[in-house]
């Protein structure tokens, strides 16, 4: 999900009068910041902070004073499982805006590596300059050790190929996902990936491929499926069947002292990749062993499992987020993983397999709400207008709906169907009531004070992005939509507070910075707004020129406006 930043140059350029209930804050003549390049690391892998530094300075002989302040940048004590492998060499430089200012900018970049696993400080650090100590903040990151099983685990995680056809266009669509073996006999994936599919192949390690169309165990609730595959073929493969993790209980919080590390080893577009996260343990959406994490999740992905460092089984990635790189994306990605546990259930019985066919066509299996909430989701993706077998789908749908109406996960889907197919007044009626189940439900909170937002309601964009910035997996997109929304409302002073927060987690998000100058502009902080535009064009020069614009013309300048005096009338003037 992409944060909403358009419109705010109206927000600011139509400044009405108003009063601050904090002073302006203080000028400042140097931003100093940091950013690590990971927050999880396996023991011993290097990673690195990028400390920068932009100082507003008199002239050539006060910059090279900075120069040798930064130079002398200093670490507090570092923990003894924390080592410094080196610091590069400082990088200097010097730029002269179109009114004489001199700004210098000083970089470096220190390289570390995790001696241990745990939850490592990354020490302060501190230039001394003018006499002043400025203070870059400590930092955490979750260091992991890898065993030996997880690394043969990924031979026992595969790629799948789906084909399912429409009936009523009779047209054929392949999809693709990941998918791991938990018996030689037995192939565990998401039920959307296989949904309706006429058949399922498997790209076997060895090169090799085979076919399912059996089903062992199947749950649409939580979107998870068991296929029955050949055990001869398997075997001959060399594959060893994954274990499920038996202890699930003790997930940790990232921001705690036992932040538990969780891997995925899948195959986006065919190709393995894998990814470390952490755990949110107190993040939930309202489900029975759910679990969110901070992996980024690609197409492809889903199907495969979510791992603990021995490789074994925690949960079924059902969906989630992969933001992509560049300046105008603040990165939060999520994975959403369900428990197999309940589909593998169905195996352990002994009822034998059913062909896929049969499943998928048997009608009191399409009437599930879940089943019929993906199959509209596959037919909103793949047809190009609204015809007669959607709608009748969606009716049917609606019906089944109303028969669970205390089930989040469910509204939460309607939301999303009637979000693909612009009928944004559904869509919000939908992930209110989700909200009204379960609060803690964050995408829904997210998404209505997205709404809120486009449509300039600030007070209600705010109160739900107030909600969900208390919950982990969303806190910084929901802390950028908070400042945004406390813009709108012109308080200035809170939103300088929340995008400093957020450009303390990512110091590169362009249009926080472009935000950050604007509010600057509105206390006259005209040193600041100097240096967020020099920072800017090592960014984006696209939001810096849209900065100068807006600074080079004073009708378009947002302006402090300071609280006018008020006369206090006593009681007798009152009565006259």
């Amino acid at each position: 999900m992409r944060p909403y930043f358009e419109g705010t140059v109206w927000i600011l350029v139509v400044v009405l009068a108003a009063a601050f209930s904090t002073e302006p804050p203080n000028e400042s003549n140097v931003h100093l910041y940091g950013r690590l390049n990971k927050s999880v690391v396996a023991v011993g892998e290097p990673f690195t902070l990028q400390v920068e530094a932009y100082a507003l300075v008199a002239g050539e002989d006060e910059a090279e004073g900075f120069r040798r302040a930064f130079d002398g940048l200093a670490m507090a004590p570092a923990p003894g499982v924390l080592r410094v492998v080196r610091r590069e060499e400082t990088v200097v430089s010097v730029e002269v805006d179109k009114d004489g200012q001199h700004v210098v900018r000083a970089s470096l970049r220190i390289v570390f590596r995790a001696g241990d696993a745990g939850s490592i400080v990354i020490p302060s650090l501190f230039v001394d300059w003018k006499g002043k100590r400025l203070r870059l903040p400590s930092r955490t990151v979750a260091a992991y050790r890898i065993s030996e099983a997880f690394h043969r685990a990924a031979n026992a995680i595969v790629p799948v190929f789906v084909e399912r056809k429409d009936e009523t266009r009779q047209l054929t669509y392949k999809r693709t996902g990941s998918a791991f073996f938990i018996r030689h006999d037995a192939l565990v994936t998401s039920y959307h990936v296989v949904a309706d599919g006429r058949r399922v192949n498997v790209l076997l390690p060895d090169g090799s491929s085979l076919e399912s169309k059996h089903i062992w165990g199947i749950d649409p609730i939580r979107d998870v499926v068991v296929l029955h595959v050949d055990p001869e073929r398997v075997r001959a493969a060399g594959i060893r069947p994954l274990a499920l993790a038996e202890d699930i209980s003790g997930m940790g919080a990232p921001e705690s002292a036992q932040a538990k590390v969780v891997l995925t080893n899948g195959w986006p577009g065919g190709v393995r990749r894998s990814t470390a996260g952490v755990a949110y343990s107190s993040a939930r959406l309202g489900f029975d062993r759910t679990w969110i994490s901070s992996n980024g999740v690609r197409p492809g992905d889903s199907g495969g499992p979510l791992m603990n460092e021995f490789g074994e089984v925690i949960g079924v990635i059902t969906l989630g987020t992969k933001t992509s790189d560049g300046p105008d994306v603040l990165q939060e990605d999520v994975c959403i993983a369900n428990d197999p546990r309940p589909a593998i259930g169905q195996m352990n019985l002994a009822l034998g397999t059913r062909s896929m066919r049969s499943v998928f066509r048997q009608p009191g299996f399409r009437e599930r709400p879940y089943v019929q909430a993906f199959r509209l989701l596959a037919m909103i993706s793949l047809r190009e207008r609204f015809d007669e077998s959607l709608r009748e789908a969606l009716a049917s749908f609606e019906s089944a709906v109303e028969q669970r109406e205390a089930d989040p996960g469910l509204h939460f889907m309607r939301g999303i169907l009637y979000r693909m197919l612009g009928t944004d007044q559904e869509a919000n009626t939908s992930f209110s009531e989700v909200i009204k189940l379960f609060e803690g439900f964050f995408p829904a909170s997210y998404l209505l004070g997205l709404d809120h937002l486009q449509k300039r309601e600030f007070a209600d964009a705010a109160e739900h992005f107030e909600r969900t910035r208390r919950e982990v997996p969303y806190k910084h997109l929901a802390e950028y939509g908070l400042a945004q929304s406390r813009i709108g409302l012109h308080q200035y002073d809170e939103a300088l507070v929340l995008l400093e927060e957020v450009l303390d987690y990512d110091p590169y998000f362009a249009p926080a910075l472009y935000d950050l100058a604007l509010c600057h502009m509105v206390f006259g902080n005209s040193a600041d707004v100097t240096l967020v535009s020099a920072r800017l064009g090592h960014v984006s020069r696209l939001w810096q020129k849209q900065l100068h614009r807006i600074a080079s013309n004073p009708i378009l300048q947002p302006r402090y406006l300071k609280p006018l005096p008020r006369a206090t009338l006593s009681s007798q003037d009152n009565m006259k």
